[in-house]
């Protein structure tokens, strides 16, 4: 199951007002139609590396105190934020400091590849970077997700993307994912676009799950942090020129688009873009225009609704990010897991005298024996009685803005998808507990994700 989200570029204004909301793209208004949207992730950008004036570090003004009271303000509509730090390393780490907990992924600047930016670097002092970046900033926040190189994908920059991707899966220092953006070649006509989001996609996943095994890194979840149907600017409001104009073919492509992303396993997708840089991309336009809403963000919001209600499989890390409201068979809670044998008593009582070492486990092996009946997570968690159970009521517990926060919470978690606890102790809160049983530990870490 994909995580969607967009990007929210902040608009150069100087000064800075002094209190919050400092921009008006980064607002309750915003933040609630991001929401309402069905959308979870927000990317944003350190700075505006587009903008020659703030090429020189003086001019950027967006500071890491505005970012936090951005940032926090947004954690209140149940939003994560995905951020892409500078090559400054002391601005980098100024803003990780800032953030703590309020953001657990990053990138290291973007399209290094692209001349002309802010960012434009070459492929070995990329590396160089973002490896100096990445190293300090571990030091402040070492269970948030660092990842890279943010360059075209495959179909996107065939030419200039693989030099970047090779020279970083080669020297990156333990990056938690990859990321590209996949703008799908610039189709120069609609159906042609409508195609490519399903084949070059395909061709996209397919071009970088060879990249990772080639380097030992198979499974590494894959980001698209940029994506749209083009890259290229279409002016004015007549549908035939201006596609984002036109109903039908953004759901026709968006639906391909989001489905190829879902068959190809990408852990998130991020549209270009939410709001501001003010062209054909936005789904929403600015505070001038009431913050209208275009067809691509129906389309997106239909899409997420309806994958919602669908025969999805989840992980327990999905369910605990969450997308919106569901009924969840017991099953579908963990079907993606390793097997391991367990009998439902074991998986719901776990007596003490049976010592459990780290396991991975589907809950359809729980359920041998016992015939595929639906359980609530009560069930799973307590072992209470019987009620009908909710996605909103299986997050109640476990409300945070920190993604990855009970996946992390282990060391010996190497990936997301595989959930290996050590039911022996655990670290929670920077204090240790002993843990008699796997689902013990389940209530631990879900009451202190509460707090």
């Amino acid at each position: 199951m994909t995580l969607w989200g967009a990007g929210i570029y902040i608009p150069n204004a100087y000064p800075w007002p002094t209190a919050y909301p400092y921009a008006t793209n980064a607002n309750d208004t915003v933040f609630q139609l991001f929401e309402d949207s069905g959308m979870t992730h927000i990317q944003f950008w350190q700075w505006n590396y587009n903008d020659t004036n703030e090429r020189n570090y003086s001019n950027r003004r967006w500071t890491a105190a505005m970012w936090g009271a951005t940032i926090d303000r947004m954690l209140d509509f149940n939003l994560t934020a995905e951020m892409v730090l500078c090559y400054d390393v002391a601005k980098a780490t100024e803003l990780v400091q800032t953030l703590g907990s309020d953001c657990m992924i990053y990138e290291v600047c973007k399209e290094p590849h692209v001349s002309g930016t802010g960012c434009t670097i070459t492929s070995g002092n990329y590396l160089t970077s973002w490896n100096n970046v990445v190293d300090a900033c571990r030091d402040i926040n070492a269970t948030a997700w660092y990842g890279g190189p943010a360059v075209g994908s495959y179909t996107t920059s065939p030419t200039n993307s693989p030099p970047y991707l090779e020279a970083w899966l080669t020297g990156a220092h333990d990056p938690d994912f990859v990321s590209v953006h996949n703008f799908l070649g610039n189709p120069t006509t609609k159906s042609s676009a409508i195609t490519r989001a399903t084949t070059y996609t395909a061709q996209d996943v397919a071009d970088l799950n060879t990249r990772l095994a080639n380097h030992g890194m198979a499974g590494l979840p894959i980001m698209f942090t940029e994506s749209q149907y083009t890259s290229a600017a279409q002016s004015g409001t007549n549908p035939s020129t201006n596609w984002s104009w036109d109903p039908a073919f953004c759901d026709s492509w968006t639906n391909a688009f989001c489905a190829a992303c879902e068959a190809g396993n990408v852990h998130s997708n991020y549209l270009w873009i939410f709001i501001g840089y003010d062209n054909n991309f936005a789904l929403v336009r600015p505070a001038s225009q009431s913050y209208f809403r275009k067809p691509q963000y129906y389309s997106v919001q239909d899409y997420i609704g309806s994958s919602i209600t669908g025969n999805k499989s989840f992980t327990m890390d999905q369910i605990l990010q969450g997308t919106g409201q569901k009924t969840f068979t017991m099953d579908q809670i963990l079907s993606s897991q390793q097997v391991k044998s367990f009998t439902m008593d074991q998986c719901l009582i776990t007596p003490p005298e049976i010592e459990v070492v780290p396991k991975e486990f589907t809950m359809d092996t729980c359920l041998q024996g016992g015939g595929n009946v639906e359980f609530t997570m009560d069930q799973v968690l307590t072992q209470d009685g019987v009620v009908s159970f909710t996605m909103d009521q299986i997050l109640e517990a476990a409300a945070t803005p920190v993604p990855w926060a009970l996946l992390k919470a282990f060391e010996n978690i190497p990936r997301p998808g595989k959930l290996i606890i050590d039911c022996k102790t655990a670290t929670i809160d920077g204090k240790q507990h002993q843990i008699d049983c796997y689902h013990e530990l389940f209530r631990k870490v879900l009451r202190s994700l509460k707090k």
